[in-house]
């Protein structure tokens, strides 16, 4: 069985973070610190992104609004859709075509560039939103 792992993007603090417990009663995740003490936030503060299982040429995980970079395709931003984690790219002058993560990375190598929350920048010029 797999470990779902997720992690969340802390829309006051400007931050990513690893989250330990999602309590959906209270609605309301929680992080562990270093220090051994926690804290918790409500959903309705936070971003909450999936992991998709699937790691970059470096070894780090991607997660759902990751920006990944290639060589030949430039930048591509992963979602969720349709229960798979997709991306979306540029295929020709007036065209864009969505896969799989999992089957974009069967031929591209990619790095994790950043996420959507940091760096959206980097889809700037990517014409795919």
């Amino acid at each position: 069985m797999n470990n779902l792992k997720f992690r969340a993007w802390d829309k006051a603090n400007k931050e990513m973070l690893k989250i330990d417990v999602i309590d959906f009663f209270f609605k309301e995740i929680r992080v562990f610190k270093n220090d051994g003490g926690c804290f918790s936030m409500k959903f309705q503060d936070i971003e909450i992104m999936q992991s998709t299982g699937l790691k970059d040429k470096n070894g780090k995980e991607i997660f759902e609004g990751d920006i990944l970079k290639t060589r030949t395709r430039g930048f591509v931003f992963v979602k969720r859709q349709d229960g798979n984690s997709t991306v979306k790219y540029q295929s020709g002058a007036n065209t864009t075509t969505t896969v799989t993560l999992s089957h974009f990375m069967d031929n591209y190598k990619v790095v994790i560039a950043g996420n959507i929350y940091k760096n959206k920048g980097l889809l700037e010029n990517a014409r795919i939103e």
